[in-house]
């Protein structure tokens, strides 16, 4: 029944989203529930377990609300003060392309939002059987979960110099190419995929927790292919040209390095 029910919240909540991108018309709004789709249901499962597991298991669950309530807050208030998410212009271009009888988006966002109920649920997965098959106090674990906290960190850091160069008044080019930006072009990416390699390898201390290592895999795929890069630098070589294509030319995709001279 816990695990049952931590299946229906992420469900009912992109439901949820999916009427109130049909009231304000904006897709990026589905944005919004990829944190509080997993704080919620790990939530959940804490209020069902937290008097019979483990310490160390109840820290790691707090990581995955703190993840879930840093990036709900953050991509919330982008959202919702700005227009439409260029990389949803993208999708919906493709969709174009793809389908000559295309005529509304909403059932393809429909499927789209679905899909993140899944992966939002299977994300929760981890920390539920964290609480249910406590794990052991661990220095290595601590070691890890620390390592969680500042992947945490740095991804608010780029999250945040990003909405700030957006909405300076003062701007001497049209891309972000400052602070973590100035050695990658997605540094937020970059340690999103890096708290969820953590979280798999956190894992491994489970029954069965090397199939968690398909959660990294799964969040890397669709960043990388999907719904990540490929639609935001689209979108960023239509609107900014020549001067986002050197961009590409001398910085690091993801990976944060030193950038090229041209």
């Amino acid at each position: 029944m816990t695990l049952s029910i931590g299946f229906i919240i992420p469900l009912i909540s992109v439901l949820f989203f999916f009427l109130l991108y049909k009231k304000l018309n904006n897709p990026s709004v589905i944005d919004i529930a990829w944190g509080i789709n997993v704080f919620l249901p790990v939530s959940w499962y804490l209020s069902q377990y937290y008097s019979t597991t483990s310490t160390i298991s109840i820290v790691f669950c707090l990581l995955a609300m703190l993840w879930g309530l840093r990036l709900t807050s953050h991509i919330g208030y982008r959202n919702l003060t700005e227009e439409v998410d260029g990389r949803y212009h993208e999708f919906e271009r493709k969709w174009k392309e793809q389908d000559s009888n295309y005529k509304n988006p909403d059932r393809n966002y429909l499927q789209f939002f679905l899909i993140q109920s899944t992966m939002s649920f299977m994300l929760s997965l981890p920390f539920y059987f964290a609480l249910k098959n406590p794990l052991p106090s661990s220095s290595i674990l601590w070691t890890i979960f620390a390592l969680i906290f500042i992947a945490l960190v740095f991804e608010a850091i780029a999250d945040y110099q990003l909405l700030s160069f957006k909405r300076s008044k003062v701007k001497t080019s049209r891309v972000c190419k400052t602070g973590l930006w100035r050695y990658s072009r997605h540094p937020n990416y970059f340690f999103e995929i890096s708290i969820w390699v953590l979280v798999a390898v956190v894992s491994l201390w489970l029954p069965w927790g090397f199939v968690f290592i398909g959660l990294p895999l799964m969040i890397g795929f669709f960043i990388l292919n999907v719904t990540g890069i490929p639609a935001a630098e689209a979108q960023a070589i239509s609107t900014r040209g020549q001067e986002y294509k050197d961009y590409v030319e001398q910085t690091s995709s993801i990976i944060p390095w030193f950038p090229k001279k041209l």
